[in-house]
């Protein structure tokens, strides 16, 4: 799904609408929706130490520095289920 082509699709058919009730009821949906989008955008309520270490891990990613997640996996079995 491409974004813009699903916004040009909404606003070509917004622009059919006449009725002013409806036009009403739509901008007070994209309002709720602009206004949860902010709200739930969980980056707004990090620290600014937490968005520097998630910065750091897209940037170690970029550069290759990951692990393999099975390789990770058959430590942490080895360290804690051997026992």
């Amino acid at each position: 799904m491409n974004i813009q082509v699903e916004k040009k699709e909404i606003v070509e058919r917004f622009n059919q609408i006449e009725d002013i009730e409806l036009i009403t009821a739509v901008k007070h949906l994209i309002d709720y929706g602009l206004q949860r989008q902010t709200e739930t955008d969980f980056w707004n309520y990090l620290s600014k130490e937490q968005k520097q270490s998630i910065e750091r891990g897209i940037n170690q990613a970029d550069d290759g520095e990951l692990y393999d997640h099975d390789v990770v996996m058959a430590g942490f079995k080895e360290k804690y289920l051997a026992r």
